[in-house]
C-alpha cells in the first residue's frame, strides 16, 4: 500500500502550496520523494540579478540536469547570464528577460539569438523588460524568427527604433494577448512593412503610456486585421495630457474606418476625458460587458452614451472611482443594470436612493462605494439603502470607502437597534469594509455571525469589548486593526 504524499496525482496538488525552501527540504526525504518534487522544484526558476557576486555558478550543473522540467524563466542579460547554452528547455513556456545594468553587447547580439533559436520555438508567454532603444537588430530579429508559437507579449519600459519595429510587429502577429506598458516607439517612415502584419488572433490589448506613433495610425492601419478583439486598455498619463491627447482624439475621429472595434465589449480606458469617453462608447459593435473608467473623466456625456446605446442592459462590471461619476448616476446604474456583477463608484447619497426606484441589479457580487446620509433624515435614508441592500442577495463584498475630509457626512451603521437585521437576506457576504469607527456590542457581533454564516473579514476600525472580538474570532472572522 502506498503512503498517499507518494501518489502522483496529489504531487503537483501540494507542490502549488510550497515555496522553493520547502521543496528543496522535501528532497531530502527519500528518494521517491526527491524524484516526485524535483519537476516542481525547477518549474519556476527566476535568476538573481548578479548571479556571479553571489557564487550561483555552484548550482548551475543542478540547474543545467534538470533544465528539461523548467516551465518559467526570468532572467536579466548581463556579463554573466549564465544560461546561454541550455538547449533543451522542451518545458519551457514562459519566459521573461530583462536588460541589466552590467550589459554584455556581444553576449546580447550572439548569445541570446543562439539560446532562442535552440528554445524559443516551445514558448507561449514572453516578457521583455528595459530594452533600450540601442538593442541590437539582431536580437529583435532572433525573436521574431524563433518564438513563433507566442500567445501573449508583454514589452514593458522599453524603446524601439524604427528598423526593430517591423520585427516587434511580426514577433506579434500571432498572438492572442499583447500588452505594450510605458514603450516609446520611434517614428517609422515606413509605415507598408506595419500595414501588411495580420493580427488576426489578438484577443487583447494593453496600451498604457507608448507614445512615439500615433495611436490612431496603428488602429487604422496596422490593426484592422484584428477582428477578434475583444478587449482594450488604454491609458494616457495625467501629466502628459497636452502632448497626448490627440492620440486619443485622432482615434476618435478614425473609428468608424477600420474593424478594430468589431468585437470589442471589454474597456479599461485611464485619464481620458468625457468627450472621448462618449466617442468611444458610441463606435463600439457589440454590447459592452466591463468598463473599468477609474482616473479619468468619465462623467454625463458618457453615461448618456451608455445610456442611448443600450450598454446598461449588458454590462456587468463597472469601475467608475475617481471620476465625474455623481451619486444620480450611481443611482441609475443600480436601477438600470440588471446583469451587473461588480460596481466600483464614486459616491451615493442617501437622499438619492430615497427618491430613485429600485435597484435592478440582482446578480451584484461586489459593491464598493461611499454612501453618506444626511444629519436630518439619517434614520430615514438608513432604512431605506438597506433596503435596497437586503435585496442584492448574491453579494459576496460591501466596501463602504471613507470620506477624510472634515465635514464628512454620517454613514451607515451596522448596529442592530439600527435597522442592521434587514441585512439578514446577505447570506453569502464574505468581506465587510466599515468607512469609519463602528461600535458593535455582544448583540450585534451575535447577529452577524448568525446571519451572515460565510463572513470572514471586517474591515475597519470596531469599538468593541474583547469579548465580542473573541466572538468574531472563534466564527472565523478576521479583523485586520484588531
Amino acid at each position: 500500500m502506498h503512503f498517499a504524499l507518494t501518489l502522483p496525482e496529489l504531487i503537483p496538488h501540494i507542490a502549488q502550496h510550497l515555496d522553493q525552501t520547502d521543496l528543496a527540504i522535501c528532497l531530502r526525504v527519500c528518494r521517491e520523494w526527491q524524484q516526485s518534487f524535483i519537476p516542481s522544484l525547477y518549474r519556476d526558476v527566476v535568476l538573481p540579478p548578479e548571479p556571479h557576486r553571489i557564487n550561483f555558478q555552484t548550482h548551475m550543473p543542478d540547474l543545467h540536469a534538470f533544465q528539461h522540467c523548467i516551465h518559467s524563466l526570468s532572467f536579466q542579460i548581463n556579463v554573466a547570464t549564465p544560461i546561454w547554452s541550455f538547449a533543451g528547455c522542451v518545458a519551457l513556456r514562459r519566459l521573461h528577460m530583462s536588460f541589466g545594468i552590467a550589459l554584455n553587447i556581444q553576449s546580447a547580439t550572439t548569445e541570446l539569438p543562439t539560446f532562442l533559436a535552440n528554445n524559443g520555438r516551445y514558448l507561449t508567454h514572453l516578457i521583455l523588460e528595459r530594452f533600450p532603444r540601442w538593442t541590437m537588430h539582431e536580437v529583435w530579429t532572433a525573436l521574431a524568427a524563433s518564438c513563433t508559437n507566442l500567445q501573449t507579449v508583454e514589452l514593458w519600459n522599453s524603446a524601439l527604433d524604427a528598423e526593430n519595429q517591423p520585427s516587434l510587429w511580426k514577433l506579434c502577429s500571432n498572438v492572442q494577448h499583447l500588452v505594450l506598458k510605458n514603450v516609446f516607439l520611434f517614428t517609422n517612415a515606413d509605415s507598408s512593412a506595419l500595414a501588411t502584419v495580420a493580427f488576426s488572433r489578438l484577443r487583447s490589448l494593453d496600451w498604457v503610456g507608448v507614445e512615439g506613433v500615433s495611436l490612431a495610425f496603428l488602429c487604422t492601419d496596422v490593426f484592422p486585421s484584428a477582428t477578434h478583439l475583444e478587449s482594450f486598455r488604454y491609458s494616457c498619463h495625467r501629466q502628459g495630457r497636452i502632448e497626448n491627447s490627440h492620440q486619443i482624439d485622432s482615434l476618435c475621429q478614425g473609428l468608424p474606418r477600420g474593424s478594430f472595434w468589431k468585437n470589442v465589449h471589454s474597456l479599461r480606458l485611464d485619464g481620458i476625458l468625457d468627450t472621448e469617453f462618449a466617442a468611444i462608447l458610441r463606435h463600439l459593435s457589440v454590447p459592452l460587458q466591463s468598463l473599468h473608467a477609474s482616473c479619468s473623466g468619465f462623467g454625463g456625456l458618457a453615461m448618456g452614451v451608455m445610456r442611448e446605446r443600450g450598454h446598461f442592459a449588458t454590462v456587468q462590471g463597472l469601475h467608475l472611482t475617481q471620476t465625474f461619476v455623481e451619486s444620480q448616476m450611481v443611482q441609475e446604474i443600480l436601477e438600470s443594470c440588471p446583469l451587473l456583477e461588480e460596481l466600483a463608484a464614486p459616491q451615493l447619497c442617501g437622499r438619492d436612493v430615497e427618491r430613485g426606484r429600485a435597484w435592478g441589479c440582482r446578480w451584484l457580487k461586489s459593491l464598493s462605494c461611499q454612501i453618506v446620509l444626511d444629519d436630518e433624515d439619517m434614520a430615514r435614508q438608513q432604512a431605506t439603502v438597506f433596503e435596497k441592500l437586503s435585496g442584492l442577495v448574491l453579494l459576496k463584498e460591501l466596501h463602504l470607502r471613507a470620506n477624510f475630509r472634515a465635514s464628512a457626512r454620517p454613514t451607515l451603521d451596522f448596529r442592530v437597534e439600527c435597522g442592521v437585521d434587514v441585512l439578514r437576506t446577505l447570506t453569502k457576504l464574505t468581506r465587510l469594509v466599515l468607512p469609519t469607527p463602528q461600535i458593535l456590542g455582544a448583540e450585534d457581533v451575535e447577529w452577524m455571525v448568525a446571519h451572515w454564516v460565510n463572513l470572514r473579514e471586517i474591515v475597519g476600525t470596531l469599538r468593541a469589548t474583547d469579548a465580542c472580538l473573541e466572538i468574531l474570532r472563534a466564527h472565523r472572522v478576521v479583523n485586520p486593526h484588531d
